[in-house]
């Protein structure tokens, strides 16, 4: 029974969120996956909040789990993510937008650093911004838009955007997302950890 319950451990879910995200989901599924093939332990969970183009169709050619949000219900981020988080059995969720990639190097550098650093809630990294049209043409972005300091190993936080890392211990203790915040849920969620005593911090990497 011990060995069974040992080879059920998930040691990170990454939760997707997206509504309408055809254009970008296949690669955001596909950078969590790789990210995560060197871990002991991945599930990813696409939460799709009622889309009405092939969002679903495609997320249905990789190995992970679809839930669909029902689209009479009150729609937004957060409801995605506490669906998703509702659904994880990870020891640390990370929340990932279905336009957004994750490098595989920084994923193994959180999970490493977590391991390690029991007093930190949640974690991010450098986020970069690119805008492309429904074409597939770039056309500008912004590098590092929270404005990190990439020379330093751990950059302490109050709070850390929409794409983070969080302890499940953490969320349990503080309270997961609030599914009912139109804006705003990942500062009041960040609250809330830090109020139990855990430290934020973002780290190099994309």
């Amino acid at each position: 029974m011990l060995a069974d319950q040992e080879s059920n451990k998930i040691k990170l879910t990454v939760v997707i969120i997206g509504k309408n995200e055809e254009q970008f989901i296949a690669k955001s599924i596909q950078s969590a996956l790789a990210g995560g093939a060197q871990l002991d332990g991945l599930e990813v969970i696409f939460v799709d909040s009622a889309s009405t183009d092939r969002s679903v169709e495609i997320a249905t050619q990789f190995p992970i789990r679809i839930l669909q949000l029902r689209p009479d219900w009150p729609l937004c981020v957060a409801a995605g993510r506490y669906t998703g988080f509702l659904h994880s059995r990870g020891e640390y969720i990370l929340f990932l937008d279905g336009d957004a990639e994750i490098e595989e190097e920084w994923l193994l550098r959180a999970v490493g650093f977590m391991d390690d650093n029991p007093q930190y809630g949640a974690i991010a990294g450098v986020l970069d911004e690119e805008y492309v049209t429904p074409q597939g043409e770039h056309v500008g972005g912004v590098q590092n838009v929270f404005g990190q300091d990439t020379s330093k190993e751990i950059v302490q936080c109050k709070s850390l955007g929409g794409i983070a890392m969080y302890r499940r211990q953490a969320m349990e203790q503080a309270g997961t997302v609030n599914p009912h915040l139109p804006t705003g849920e990942d500062d009041e969620l960040c609250m809330r950890i830090r109020n139990r005593g855990y430290k934020l911090a973002r780290i190099p990497g994309r």
